[in-house]
């Protein structure tokens, strides 16, 4: 429980940071871009959907570098919170 709520008051802290940093037209289009990526619309990017996305751009270490940068929680996805954080972070 204790960890849970640890987690859930980090992800409030997070989006209140994020509220504060995007206007409303920023954050309309970074959640567009991710919901180009997201092509099961399970709300998660995962290692598949971005290959996809960004095929020929970059090779796959590079790609699996970028990922891991991205995936603060290790989950093997991307949520929403984790592609704002590193799209506000370059």
């Amino acid at each position: 429980q204790s960890q849970r709520s640890t987690m859930l008051g980090s992800m409030l802290c997070r989006m209140l940071w994020l509220s504060l940093l995007l206007t409303s037209a920023e954050e309309a289009e970074y959640k567009r871009d991710f919901a180009e990526f997201d092509i099961n619309k399970d709300n998660l990017i995962d290692f598949q959907e971005f290959r996809l996305h960004v095929r020929g751009e970059l090779d796959e270490m590079h790609l699996r570098r970028l990922l891991v940068d991205m995936d603060k929680d290790q989950s093997g996805t991307i949520s929403m919170d984790e592609y704002l954080s590193y799209a506000l972070s370059m």
